[in-house]
């Protein structure tokens, strides 16, 4: 079944159908997407360290060897990649709320969003704040006097930083507030929730809605110091980083109430990639400018950089999520499992891309290689600890929503049938 034939229940981590409960079609293409999103953190965790452009509190170690393409490389995946995944959040939330009601979604995402937070938090923020003093001596790389306060030597829990939880802790604030809206909009009546449900159909209904949304969504990159989309990892975090990541989110909450669209997004799909594609060059050229012109912010360059990247965002959120319903929205057991895979991936991979870095730096090899090799290595030994020590484990219950056995399961012989698919014996794959 296919997602335009039936109304779709996700089935991500966390968000498995409780026993007994009717059966619902999980949006295997939008799952796949969103794990991709944020897979593609590990990318440029692996890059930043070698980018020619120091990132100064944001990534507070550089490798004397670097490239530009890293820059390129960071600044193209940085884009796209939170508004996409804070959109697909967004969307699988209010999925959860319409098929379990709102207590269930609450108490899911305490397990599977904030538990994880704080544990990781304790765990992972000595490794960071160490893996990068290690960097830096081993690299000799000084620190900017404006962030040597911040990262000097301190304790590793004195900053307060978020780190790469950040999006974890956005996600707690943004189930807060809708939460709060959800319970006011029970009181208002259907009035504006209408109205809002109206506005979205019109706009997903128009073939022009990456250039409608990417107009305010230009106007909030304007706001931002570089153009470009920021995060914030304290715990009291910037206003405007909050509140537009908040807009996507919010898109993708309503965007569920107009599912019975997505099926036209596969319509435009490659010319809207292709377009974003186009366009890229042009926000690469735009931001490199404006990242020299810093602190004074040269204002041609600002606005180049916004809008680009505010057009970039939605063509490719388009773009993809019609390519993904197109090619991936079937069972596919090695894909399932990576999906499954990259919230662990993304959770426990930064000390490696920090303490690998320290490892390399005293070697003369170009930044590519370095890079190259701190994900051949660090990939295998996350898909490893995923197999073994948290795919079978309470780890991967919390997680994941329950354990899974280390076997991948088979594809469900009844997909075949539905869709039209002849079944043999060898037909249905089995892995160890």
């Amino acid at each position: 079944m296919s997602i335009h034939e039936a109304p779709a229940q996700s089935q991500s981590p966390g968000d498995h159908a409780p026993e007994g409960a009717t059966h619902h079609v999980r949006y295997h293409a939008l799952d796949c997407l969103r794990a991709s999103m944020m897979s593609l953190g590990l990318v440029i965790h692996a890059a930043v360290s070698y980018t020619t452009v120091s990132l100064g509190a944001a990534w507070p170690y550089q490798d004397p060897s670097t490239s530009p393409v890293c820059d390129i490389l960071v600044f193209f995946i940085h884009t796209f990649r939170m508004p996409i995944f804070f959109v697909l959040a967004g969307f699988f939330a209010a999925l959860v709320r319409d098929r379990r009601g709102l207590g269930d979604l609450l108490r899911n995402r305490v397990r599977r969003i904030l538990i994880p937070f704080v544990i990781g938090w304790i765990i992972l923020n000595p490794l960071l704040v160490y893996g990068f003093r290690f960097a830096r001596k081993a690299g000799g790389f000084e620190l900017p006097p404006e962030v040597r306060a911040q990262f000097g030597p301190t304790g590793p829990y004195v900053n307060g930083s978020t780190m790469h939880l950040w999006f974890l802790y956005f996600l707690i604030i943004f189930y807060t507030f809708v939460a709060i809206l959800d319970m006011l909009g029970r009181r208002l009546g259907d009035g504006p929730r209408n109205r809002a449900d109206a506005t979205v159909r019109r706009i997903v209904s128009s073939p022009w809605r990456a250039l409608i949304l990417a107009v305010p969504t230009t106007l909030l990159l304007l706001t931002m110091r570089a153009g470009t989309f920021e995060t914030s990892s304290r715990f009291l975090p910037a206003p405007k980083a909050l509140i537009g990541y908040f807009l996507f989110f919010g898109f993708g909450w309503l965007l569920y109430a107009q599912r019975d669209l997505l099926p036209r997004f596969g319509n435009r799909a490659w010319l809207h990639v292709s377009l974003g594609l186009l366009i890229c060059p042009v926000n690469l050229i735009a931001v490199t400018s404006l990242m020299g012109s810093l602190p004074e912010r040269d204002p041609v360059a600002l606005i180049a950089t916004a809008s680009s990247g505010a057009l970039m965002v939605w063509l490719f959120f388009f773009g993809f999520t019609g390519l993904v319903l197109r090619y991936f929205d079937h069972p596919m057991p090695r894909l399932r499992y990576l999906t499954d895979a990259s919230y662990w991936l993304y959770l426990a991979h930064l000390p490696l891309m920090i303490w690998l870095p320290g490892v390399l730096a005293p070697l003369s090899l170009p930044a590519l290689v370095k890079m190259a090799i701190v994900l051949a290595v660090s990939v295998p030994i996350l898909i490893v600890s995923y197999h073994y020590l948290v795919r079978p484990t309470f780890i991967g219950a919390t997680l994941n929503g329950r354990r899974f056995p280390t076997r991948l399961s088979p594809i469900a012989p009844n997909w075949f049938s539905r869709n039209g698919m002849k079944l043999s014996r060898n037909s249905i794959p089995r892995f160890k």
